[in-house]
């Protein structure tokens, strides 16, 4: 059984130290058997922001705005496992992240009807900060926050430094790539990689074993017809 585990870099800078990050979740991912990764970064993407014009939820169908989102849509619902980074910006994500956010549990809410979303997916947060106490909590609580709403199995890091995700610091060097000198940053986001995979592998195993046994509306996982 592949797994697939996507990493996306909600940072608007290509290169950034947030997509080390993200990239080196990837490589931890890569350590488990049977897993193929994929990378998104939202760098330079038009993304709208919900214009709470409900056409969506009137078609049943994903958001109507044509742009970048249809790219992380597709992305997220093609993935057992989501690894979602940001740098810390007025002490939560990125906007571009957060308009993708946004318009992602809207169409799942329309595309469900109105009921709620039952993806089980497996997801992990990384935020990068520019210092130690930089907000990377608040950012962290955001994206975890996200993928339960969507009823996603998240996990933590794998040490007592990480029990939200992976909290980084550049140490006041936001240069990019200054995130590569922070090698507790690096082994702590290569570890919540492997824990997304690890999970994403137990989840589909239970998935596989009890289909016949559960009901239907948990394993609705792939809407890309909505497109």
């Amino acid at each position: 059984m592949i797994i697939k585990i996507i990493g996306i870099s909600g940072s608007p800078r290509r290169g950034s130290n947030t997509e080390v990050l993200v990239k080196e979740a990837l490589k931890g991912a890569q350590k488990i058997k049977d897993v193929e990764t994929d990378f998104l970064s939202l760098a330079g993407k038009n993304i709208e922001h919900c214009k709470g014009c409900l056409a969506c939820q009137k078609q049943n169908r994903i958001c109507v705005i044509r742009d970048d989102f249809q790219e992380f849509f597709k992305a997220y619902m093609k993935a057992d496992g989501i690894i979602i980074g940001s740098p810390v910006y007025h002490l939560s994500i990125t906007s571009c992240l957060k308009a993708a956010i946004e318009r992602l549990g809207q169409s799942l809410f329309s595309i469900y009807q109105g009921e709620q979303p039952l993806l089980f997916k497996v997801g992990g947060a990384i935020a990068q900060g520019n210092s130690i106490y930089g907000g990377q909590e608040f950012a962290l609580q955001f994206i975890i926050n996200s993928f339960i709403l969507e009823n996603c199995i998240v996990v933590s890091g794998n040490s007592s430094q990480s029990k939200l995700g992976v909290p980084a610091s550049t140490f006041s060097d936001s240069k990019q790539g200054s995130i590569r000198k922070n090698k507790n940053a690096i082994s702590l986001s290569r570890g919540l990689g492997e824990r997304v995979a690890e999970m994403a592998h137990i989840i589909n195993i239970g998935i596989k074993h009890y289909y016949k046994e559960t009901d239907s509306k948990y394993f609705e996982r792939r809407y890309l017809k909505y497109l």
